[in-house]
């Protein structure tokens, strides 16, 4: 069975879209500038038992707000990246929820996964202490909006847990197409 899903890939600047999407899709990770227009990656990638045909759209922060909910609202769902390393990006993270949900063109809100990326830097009192406000703050969250909400963290760099928040936004997709 083969499906297609298209999905945003949203957050700041330098928070390693562009590297975690091109990871996931088998490429190597190099050092890269931030995008600075939309940018489409596109890929066939087994998960969950199921055949995927990916339409990743990457949406740069300096994209204007008008062109980013035309992206919303052809996508099945998103990844929001933040950097797992500083708090900063906490307090950002709900700008990006509430943008993808209020343009996502579906009142009752469409499945997205925060990702903390960065995770193999995540060595100082600091950036620990970042990380567990991330994963307090998305635990209340998948409460309120149960069905909607995943959760990962990856390091793009060294490769680790790439794939699984791309697992992730495939179960929540299907689980609501089932219904």
């Amino acid at each position: 069975m083969l499906i297609r899903i298209r999905a945003v890939v949203i957050g700041d600047d330098g928070n390693g879209k562009t590297s975690l999407i091109l990871r996931y899709l088998g490429k190597t990770f190099r050092e890269l500038k931030p995008t600075r227009i939309p940018k489409m990656y596109t890929g066939v990638k087994d998960v969950l038992g199921v055949r995927v045909e990916w339409i990743i759209w990457e949406i740069p922060s300096s994209t204007h707000p008008q062109l980013r909910k035309a992206y919303y609202e052809d996508a099945d769902g998103a990844l929001i990246i933040i950097r797992a390393t500083d708090s900063i990006y906490l307090y950002r993270l709900y700008n990006w929820i509430s943008d993808f949900m209020k343009n996502c063109g579906n009142p009752l809100g469409k499945p997205f996964v925060i990702v903390a990326n960065f995770i193999d830097q995540v060595t100082t009192l600091e950036a620990k202490m970042a990380l567990n406000a991330c994963r307090e703050y998305v635990s209340k969250l998948s409460a309120r909006l149960p069905g909607l909400v995943g959760y990962s963290e990856t390091s793009a760099f060294t490769g680790f847990n790439v794939e699984e928040p791309f697992k992730i936004l495939v179960k929540l997709i299907l689980a609501l197409r089932r219904f």
